[in-house]
């Protein structure tokens, strides 16, 4: 019978790449979640909060759909959320039927305490790369992701170009 290590192998082998990707999502995770504990965040929880770095307010349906999770799930995150005072409703402005959410003054300061670690935790993943090539790894996991997703994806060269010499995590570790 084979152990975990030699299972492990044969199935990270180059034919299967789904394989590594899930080991790869796994690990990351695992180490998302531990730099996340201090903060009593999850890994959803602490997404949806910093995805009010890109927008002051939104619904809870804009904030599944930048998730990529279900309306349901982002419900109980955000009532979890809410009930911590992390994010608050509000009625919106023009809409009287639609709840937008804010990121509450609490919420604000966890994720600036929280974010840190999470960069630290993404650095990691490539600090043992050198520049070059964290940024091919970071261009091809945007193509992936775009490939795999309802747009086509622009050809592989022209996502390239669109990233400057010098960019990406290896550029801007903490040393």
């Amino acid at each position: 019978m084979a152990n975990d290590s030699d299972l492990a192998a044969t199935r990270g082998s180059a034919d299967n790449l789904g394989f590594r990707f899930r080991l790869a999502h796994q690990a990351f995770r695992r180490a998302l979640t531990d730099a996340l504990a201090p903060y009593e965040l999850t890994v959803p929880q602490y997404g949806a909060l910093s995805a009010f770095d890109t927008a002051a307010e939104m619904s809870s349906a804009e904030l599944a759909r930048l998730a990529a999770v279900t309306p349901q799930t982002m419900n109980a995150l955000v009532h979890q959320l809410v009930k911590r005072s992390l994010l608050e409703r509000r009625g919106h402005p023009t809409h009287a039927k639609v709840v937008v959410l804010h990121l509450s003054r609490r919420g604000r300061r966890l994720l600036d305490q929280a974010t840190p670690k999470v960069r630290a935790t993404e650095h990691a993943a490539l600090d043992e790369i050198n520049d070059h090539d964290a940024q091919v790894v970071n261009t091809w996991l945007v193509w992936v992701a775009a490939r795999f997703s309802q747009q086509p994806p622009p050809p592989l060269r022209t996502l390239r170009s669109t990233i400057p010499t010098g960019a990406g995590y290896g550029s801007c570790r903490a040393d």
